[in-house]
């Protein structure tokens, strides 16, 4: 057995050996402090359950928490900028920081950089008189043991040195300090050193620290919240919002959002580089009874071979079509007569801003059934190597002295799928393009839509949404200059709705 004995090593190699796997920890810790350090871990970092989730009332109408450090934006913003526009980039996100604090009194660099911790959230809830702002509670968190109990002992030293009358009592065994002022009338709390309540009103601060005793009021225990973070969620946001937060957050009408039955959304916000990513996903709190678009969805999808601006396939009895739909500057009768009439799914994609392509069952509806309100419109039927065409004579020439011809629209079918267009150039290339698109996704639900804009289509789309306005004002400056694109898809299944949104900066 004396042979297969390793040779003894000698002192030399043994603290060789020692240098070597100490240099290696040491490199291994380094590479993983500069991780951490590094603003660029914002894109792996997996969402948890807030703490300051227990505090804040699920009767808010929305909230919103942060986790990562503010302080680092932005480092965040210049690191994945391009070169010439780091700066900016910085620049933005830096105003856009403090304007956020500022809306609450607060001043970033005064009062929270050398002690705010890496989690952060705020609660609005709005008032049912509409001349009242909304109340909100906002918590933050403390990096260190003594920068929460030190910031309240500042904020409330420099309040009461401008001439503020100050109100100290006890609530829940908890010190409570708030202000007399009327037009700054701010309340505060301690949470075990390590949490900062701060609230528009008194009132609002007790109903925080009320909804905190009792799971079915408070949000950490909101079952939507916590199935949603069971599921793994990557971000630097959570949101969370009712009926009510929807409608302001989405810009869509109140009386929509009632009748599409939005009960609450929750979602989560990641960021990718210089993309800005949303998952959210919307109740409604019934079950429809429709079948699903399934596989004829997927089929029409990866028969769809056009670089298309926006796609919405919908279902007749849906209601996807109030909240998301493709807006075709002029549609035409074609289109009009189509969407009337069709009793099943539809799939509608918009070539640019006046050219569409749609495609329907095969059979539902048929070209004839098309004839005579066309012919009505004043456009009869012909048929074009076995495509049906819509048309009628204009009355002027071309440079050969042949009469010019309007078209309505064409129709033709292919593999169980009729496809129709205003463009008969458009509807030839899908009838003959072969093979399948196998880029399509999946897709199992009643109706879904699909967007991809360029930067101008982007900027038009942001510049109507008023959160897009309220958050250049934040800033202090334009932000959509540096938009460079926006895709989004919206699908509908029996009890929910699902949205998902990438917003491109340059």
């Amino acid at each position: 057995m004396d042979k297969f004995r390793l040779p003894p090593i000698s002192r030399f190699t043994a603290i060789l050996l020692a240098i070597s796997l100490g240099l290696a920890a040491i490199g291994m810790g380094g590479w993983w402090w500069l991780q951490r350090s590094s603003p660029l871990h914002f894109q792996a970092e997996q969402l948890h359950e807030p703490a300051a989730a227990r505090f804040l009332p699920r009767s808010a109408n929305l909230s919103f928490y942060l986790q990562l450090d503010p302080n680092q934006l932005p480092a965040y913003g210049r690191a994945v900028a391009r070169s010439k526009q780091r700066n900016s980039a910085a620049n933005a996100l830096t105003k856009l920081r403090d304007g956020l604090f500022a809306t609450t009194g607060l001043n970033y660099n005064n009062e929270l950089s050398n002690w705010i911790g890496p989690e952060l959230a705020i609660a609005l809830t709005a008032s049912s008189n509409n001349q009242i702002q909304p109340s909100w509670v906002l918590a933050l968190s403390s990096r260190t043991s003594t920068g929460a109990r030190e910031f309240l002992q500042t904020f409330w030293q420099t309040r009461s040195l401008a001439g503020g009358d100050l109100s100290i009592s006890s609530y829940r065994g908890l010190g409570l300090i708030s202000s007399s002022n009327p037009e700054a009338p701010l309340a505060t709390a301690l949470i075990n050193d390590q949490l900062v309540l701060v609230a528009s009103r008194r009132d609002a601060l007790e109903d925080a620290l009320d909804s905190s005793q009792v799971d079915a009021l408070n949000q950490s225990s909101d079952p939507q919240l916590q199935n949603w973070l069971k599921q793994n969620r990557k971000g630097v946001a959570l949101l969370r919002s009712d009926a009510t937060g929807i409608s302001q957050l989405l810009g869509l009408p109140t009386k929509l959002v009632a009748e599409e039955q939005m009960q609450q959304l929750v979602g989560s916000i990641a960021v990718q580089g210089s993309e800005l990513q949303l998952a959210a996903q919307i109740s409604t709190g019934i079950d429809r009874n429709d079948p699903p678009l399934g596989d004829r969805a997927n089929q029409w999808l990866q028969q769809l071979r056009h670089s298309a601006d926006q796609i919405n396939i919908s279902n007749a009895s849906g209601s996807l079509n109030s909240l998301l739909t493709v807006v075709v500057t002029k549609p035409g009768p074609l289109l009009n007569e189509l969407q009337r009439q069709n009793q099943g799914p539809l799939l509608l994609a918009l070539i640019n801003s006046n050219q569409w392509l749609a495609a329907t069952d095969v059979a539902n509806p048929s070209p004839e059934a098309l004839n005579q309100p066309l012919h009505l419109a004043g456009f009869d039927p012909t048929s074009i190597n076995s495509i049906d065409v819509w048309s009628r004579l204009s009355g002027q020439t071309n440079r050969a002295g042949e009469l010019k011809a309007i078209l309505a629209g064409a129709s033709g079918s292919k593999a169980n799928v009729r496809w129709w267009s205003n463009n008969f150039d458009e509807l030839q290339n899908q009838l003959q393009t072969k093979g399948v698109n196998k880029q399509a996704p999946f897709i199992d639900a009643q109706s879904v839509a699909f967007s991809q804009l360029g930067p101008k289509l982007s900027r038009d789309l942001l510049g109507h949404w008023s959160f897009w306005q309220g958050l250049q004002l934040l800033a202090a400056q334009p932000l959509s200059p540096a938009v460079n694109g926006l895709e989004y898809m919206l699908e509908e299944d029996k009890t929910s709705l699902d949205l998902k949104a990438t917003l491109h900066f340059s």
